[in-house]
């Protein structure tokens, strides 16, 4: 059996962030393991299946825990285009008018984010406050579900904003807030947070770190609206229809 391709892609944080993973990562093409995998509803249901499928297909022995989120998101993309080719085909409903629109996004044109600083990150905010922070990796991001999981019959909205301040209490190391002691937990800090500055501080981890930015411009056919959208990596992100 001939040796498998693997494609060289580089991660946009350059690998500037890790200790033992690598600026460059080579990846290959999912086939019929893979895809049974995607299948396994034991699998899919315990949250496994997609870090296996990409374990699978990268040549490197990475952490994946260790990524930074964007990168993680990346290299999916990019396994996805590997696999599938550069055209992902999209039915999107307009936000405005509802109307379903047929769109056609091209993963080698979605932009990369770089950051050329380093962590840990300072940052003052709106209120005088400050957080010191490293960007979110793919252990936070788990580690904020597991904190968050819904108590009894707790609304979806409820636990979305559960998970947002846990996700920033993960990856919080130092805070000072003119309104809050000093040592209280980090949990308790972010969650007590003034709405501006958990405002202005998830804004500047959106606009600043490394990685894919799956947006791309819908202007409905049926009502003219410009809206601004994003590929959302579901169920059907890796089973294309024909």
């Amino acid at each position: 059996m001939k040796e498998m391709y693997y494609e060289k892609v580089e991660l946009p944080s350059c690998g500037l962030f890790y200790q033992n993973i690598p600026p460059e990562i080579h990846i290959r093409p999912m086939t019929g393991v893979e895809q049974d995998i995607l299948t396994t509803e034991r699998l899919v249901k315990q949250g496994k299946a997609v870090d296996m499928v990409l374990k699978n297909c990268i040549k490197e022995e990475i952490n994946l825990d260790e990524l930074l989120v964007g990168d993680y998101a990346f290299l999916l993309f990019k396994l996805r285009e590997i696999t599938y080719g550069d055209e992902i085909d999209l039915s999107v409903r307009c936000p405005k008018c509802g109307a379903e629109n047929e769109v056609t996004v091209l993963i080698s044109e979605l932009p990369l984010k770089v950051y050329e600083g380093s962590e840990p990150i300072e940052m003052n905010l709106p209120s005088k406050g400050r957080v010191v922070f490293h960007f979110p990796r793919m252990k936070d991001i788990k580690a904020s579900e597991r904190r968050a999981k819904p108590i009894g019959a707790e609304k979806a909205k409820v636990l979305a904003e559960r998970r947002i301040t846990s996700l920033l209490a993960e990856i919080l190391e130092e805070f000072d807030f003119p309104y809050l002691q000093s040592d209280i937990p980090k949990t308790e800090a972010v969650r007590g947070m003034l709405a501006k500055d958990i405002t202005a501080w998830r804004k500047w981890i959106e606009d600043n770190s490394p990685g894919i930015d799956p947006v791309y411009q819908l202007t409905c056919e049926e009502c003219g609206r410009e809206s601004r959208m994003s590929v959302e990596v579901g169920a059907d992100f890796f089973f294309p229809e024909d």
